[in-house]
C-alpha cells in the first residue's frame, strides 16, 4: 500500500476519498484559486495520498530527489501545499515530511499550470509510459507538462498497456524504459537535467512543433554568445545554459515573471487601522477602498466579494481573526492587487459570533499565479503564533508594516 495508487472502488477508503476534497478546497482557500473539474482532481490526488498516508503511518519514507528544486524553484507553491495539507496532520496526528509536501507540491503546480493552459489548442497528442512506480510518473508528467504545454498528454501508461491503444489515440510517446512502438517516442530519464530539457525540447521541436524548421538549441545559442563575452566571477557555463534555459520556458509557457511580494503590494497606501463599528459587509467594502483608489478594481468587484460570502458561507475566514475577501479576476480586476484593513473591534462575519475577524486581507487576483509568492509570505506569518498575535495586536499602520516586513525576511 506504500507504493500502489489508490483504488477509488475500495469502499475502505472512502474517508480518505473525502480528506483528498477536503485538501483540495485547503489549497483553493490559501492560494485563492479555483480548481475547475474539481472531482477528477479529487479522484488524481486520492490516488497519490493513499500511499503516502500508508508511508507516513508505517515510517517508510519515499525519497523526493527534487525536493531541494522544489523548495528553491517553487518556494510559494511548497509553502502553500505545506498549510493545505494541515487537514492530513491533524488527522494523522503527525507532521507531514518535506518529502512527501514535496510530491503534492508537483500535484498542485501542475493541476494550475494546466489550469493556466487549457485555452491553448493542442495539435499533437502524447502518453507517459513509466513503469518504475508512482512517484517517477509524477515527475515525468510534472516536467513534460511544463516542457510542452501545447501537447496534450492522455496518461500515464505501463508498458503492457501501451499495445492496447490505438495508434490513433496518441501521436508520440515519452518513455523511461525502451518500448517498441509504431509512433515518435523519446526515451528520458523521469528527472531531467537542464542540458536534457534541452535536447528534448529541440528535438521534439524538429519532429512536430515546426516541422521543417531547425531553431539553435539553447546550448548551441549559449556557446554562441560564449564566443563573444567574458563571464564574472562566480557565474559558471552551466548557471548561464540553467538561466537561459528557465527563461526561455517561461517565454515558451506564456509565464510571467515570479509575482511580488507582500511587502511590495501591502504598503503605507493599502495598509489601514480603523476603530469604526462596522458589520461585516462594510468591513470588506472598507478594505477594498484602497484598490479602488489606485484603480486595482472596479467598485462591482467589492459586491461580488460580498456576494460570494453570502452564497457559500465564510470560506474567506483562513486563520485566527482573519480573513481574505476575494472574488474572480472577471468580477471586476483591474491589476493585481492586496490591501489590508486592521479593525480594533472584531467584527463578525455572516453576524456569526464564530467568525470573528480582526484583520480583512482584500485580494484582487488577475490569474492563478501572480499572487502566490505574496499569499506565500503571508501563510508563514499567519502560521507563525507570534508573528500572527503581534499582528492581530498591532493598533497602528506603522506597526502592521514593520511586522509584514519582517514577516518576508
Amino acid at each position: 500500500m506504500t507504493i500502489v495508487q489508490g483504488d477509488i472502488s475500495d469502499t475502505s477508503l472512502n474517508h480518505w476519498m473525502q480528506t483528498a476534497d477536503k485538501i483540495i478546497r485547503n489549497m483553493e482557500r490559501l492560494a485563492v484559486v479555483n480548481f475547475s473539474n474539481r472531482q477528477k482532481f479529487a479522484i488524481d490526488l486520492f490516488s497519490h495520498l493513499v500511499p503516502a498516508i500508508y508511508r507516513i503511518k508505517y515510517k517508510m519514507p519515499l525519497s523526493n530527489v527534487m525536493i531541494d528544486q522544489i523548495k528553491e524553484s517553487h518556494e510559494e507553491l511548497f509553502e502553500l501545499t505545506k498549510s493545505a495539507l494541515y487537514q492530513l496532520e491533524e488527522e494523522m496526528k503527525t507532521v507531514i515530511p518535506e518529502d512527501e509536501v514535496g510530491y503534492f507540491t508537483i500535484l498542485f503546480g501542475g493541476q494550475i499550470a494546466h489550469q493556466t493552459h487549457t485555452e491553448k489548442i493542442s495539435n499533437y497528442r502524447g502518453i507517459i509510459v513509466c513503469p518504475n512506480g508512482i512517484s517517477s510518473s509524477l515527475i515525468m508528467s510534472a516536467e513534460l507538462k511544463k516542457l510542452f504545454p501545447t501537447i496534450e498528454f492522455k496518461g500515464i501508461y505501463l508498458v503492457s498497456e501501451v499495445s492496447q491503444l490505438s495508434d490513433a489515440e496518441y501521436d508520440m510517446i515519452f518513455t523511461s524504459a525502451p518500448i517498441a512502438s509504431p509512433k515518435k517516442g523519446y526515451q528520458i530519464c523521469p528527472l531531467l537535467t537542464t542540458k536534457e530539457k534541452n535536447q528534448l525540447l529541440h528535438e521534439v521541436q524538429h519532429d512536430f512543433l515546426i516541422p521543417g524548421l531547425v531553431v539553435p538549441s539553447i546550448n548551441e545559442i549559449v556557446e554562441i554568445i560564449l564566443d563573444h563575452v567574458d563571464l564574472r566571477k562566480g557565474i559558471t557555463k552551466e548557471k548561464l545554459l540553467r538561466t537561459v534555459t528557465n527563461k526561455v520556458m517561461k517565454e515558451v509557457r506564456g509565464m510571467k515573471e515570479d509575482g511580488p511580494m507582500l511587502n511590495e503590494i501591502l504598503d503605507k497606501d493599502t495598509v489601514q487601522v480603523s476603530d469604526e463599528k462596522l458589520d461585516w459587509e462594510e468591513a470588506i467594502a472598507l478594505s477594498a477602498k484602497p484598490l479602488v483608489n489606485n484603480g486595482s478594481i472596479e467598485k462591482k468587484y467589492i459586491e461580488a466579494m460580498i456576494n460570494k460570502v453570502k452564497e457559500f458561507g465564510a470560506f474567506i475566514h483562513i486563520g485566527e481573526g482573519v480573513a481574505l475577501p476575494h472574488a474572480r479576476p472577471e468580477d471586476g480586476v483591474n491589476k493585481l492587487g492586496m490591501s489590508l484593513l486592521k479593525m480594533k473591534e472584531p467584527v463578525f462575519l455572516l453576524d456569526d459570533e464564530k467568525h470573528p475577524i480582526r484583520i480583512f486581507i482584500c485580494l484582487a487576483a488577475v490569474d492563478n499565479e501572480m499572487h502566490l509568492r505574496a499569499l506565500s509570505d503571508l501563510t508563514k506569518i499567519l502560521s507563525h503564533k507570534e508573528k500572527l498575535q503581534c499582528l492581530l495586536e498591532a493598533k497602528t499602520q506603522t506597526e502592521l508594516l514593520k511586522i509584514i516586513n519582517e514577516g518576508v525576511i
